[in-house]
């Protein structure tokens, strides 16, 4: 939904208008000509309707940037991790790693884990 030149709200939840995720808060796409940018990326549980939003307004996802997503995925791979609170919703108290080594074997798969393909 193009809200102004070069801003789009691509996710939106129950208390929004409800385009994605109930759980979603308002997801705005802005387009910087050669790249795209995500703020905020939603609860991570509509991540596929996202992505779709994108394409519905004309975009390729891949113009979207993973660099600093995949950094720290790759280094907390490396940290034995007990609590993880990532910000929205889901949360481990134990077992944090289980998150972290998930989204590492995706994307060793050459894959965008879930919680991260609207965030690229």
């Amino acid at each position: 939904m193009r809200l102004a030149e070069r801003i789009y709200l691509v996710g939106s939840g129950s208390f929004g208008f409800d385009l994605t995720d109930p759980y979603d808060c308002h997801v705005y796409l802005l387009d910087g000509g050669t790249e795209l940018a995500l703020i905020d990326v939603g609860a991570g549980m509509g991540a596929e309707a996202i992505v779709e939003n994108v394409r519905r307004d004309g975009f390729d996802p891949g113009r979207g940037r993973l660099d600093a997503q995949i950094r720290t995925v790759r280094r907390l791979r490396e940290l034995e991790v007990k609590a993880l609170l990532p910000g929205h919703l889901a949360l481990s108290l134990e077992n944090g790693q289980r998150h972290i080594k998930r989204a590492n074997e995706v994307l060793d798969r050459l894959l965008i884990p879930e919680q991260m393909a609207s965030a690229w």
